[in-house]
């Protein structure tokens, strides 16, 4: 339950005991799941204050699995955007490597300019453009 609580997003802390054959959702990532939403675990601001990668990672998360991303998580995420500034070049760029991958890429795109993610990486120069 401990693990659960530290994780990023609702949908990453369920846990599933595949002796048992049993899903644990301790934090409402089934709900979340099954509506199609991505929302931080507990409040926004701390952890995308934990680690900034979040950020980015919930636009590809909602770009992969086509959820929306939830109103107060979405709040949080446009108020924190400049925090990615932050963070290195080689994670931002594996996250965009994934968050581009076919057939995902242009959903991805809208979400980083809806993020005000975008502006702040092409700020930040071409070293972040990902391989493709």
């Amino acid at each position: 339950m401990a693990d659960a609580r530290r994780r990023d997003f609702t949908v990453n802390g369920l846990f599933f005991d595949p002796v048992g054959k049993k899903l644990h959702d301790w934090i409402g990532g089934e709900a979340d799941l099954r509506a199609k939403i991505i929302r931080t675990i507990g409040s926004p601001r701390e952890r995308f204050a934990e680690d900034h990668l979040r950020l980015l990672r919930a636009v590809r998360f909602a770009a992969q699995l086509g959820f929306q991303i939830e109103t107060e998580t979405c709040a949080a995420l446009k108020a924190n955007a400049s925090k990615i500034r932050g963070v290195s070049a080689e994670r931002i760029r594996e996250e965009l490597n994934k968050l581009f991958s076919p057939p995902h890429g242009s959903r991805g795109l809208e979400l980083l300019r809806q993020s005000d993610l975008l502006e702040l990486i092409i700020e930040q120069g071409v070293h972040f453009i990902p391989r493709l």
